[in-house]
C-alpha cells in the first residue's frame, strides 16, 4: 500500500488490504485506456455490507458505489502528478489525478483515478 493509500485510510490502514487496480477504456477512443483506477480497502470493508465489492469481477466499480445503500461518498480530491511519479512511457504517464474516500458500512475504501494523456489530447466522448 502507497504512503498516500496508508493516509487516506487512517485509522484502517495498519491490516490487510484489498486492491483492486484497472485500465478503463471509453467507447470513443476505441482499443486506448483512457483513466488507471486503484482502489483499496482493509479486508474487514470486505466483510458483511461490503462483500459485493470483492466479488465485482469485470463489472465496473461504480455499479455498487452509486448504488449500495450502505455506501457514503467522501469528499473529492485532485492532484496534479509530476513525470517523477511514474515508471511508465511518457506517453502514458498520468497528469491529472483524484480520488475519493467512501465509507461502507462504516468502513473505508479508497477509489484512486489518474487521467491518461489521451484524455486531453483527443477529448472524450460521453
Amino acid at each position: 500500500m502507497l504512503r498516500s493509500e496508508r493516509t487516506g485510510l487512517m485509522p484502517f490502514s495498519s491490516g490487510p488490504v484489498w486492491v483492486r487496480e484497472v485500465l478503463l477504456e471509453s467507447a470513443g477512443i476505441a482499443g486506448m485506456p483512457v483513466l488507471a483506477a486503484r482502489t483499496v480497502a482493509p479486508v474487514a470493508t470486505l466483510e458483511g455490507v461490503g462483500a459485493g465489492f470483492a466479488r465485482l469481477g469485470n463489472r465496473p466499480l461504480g455499479e455498487l458505489l452509486f448504488t449500495h445503500p450502505a455506501v457514503v461518498r467522501g469528499e473529492i480530491q485532485w492532484t496534479r502528478l509530476s513525470r517523477r511519479h511514474w515508471r511508465l512511457k511518457e506517453s502514458v504517464c498520468p497528469r491529472w489525478g483524484r480520488r475519493t474516500l467512501y465509507e461502507v458500512g462504516g468502513l473505508p475504501l479508497l477509489v484512486n483515478e489518474f487521467f491518461l494523456p489521451v484524455v486531453f489530447e483527443r477529448g472524450m466522448e460521453a
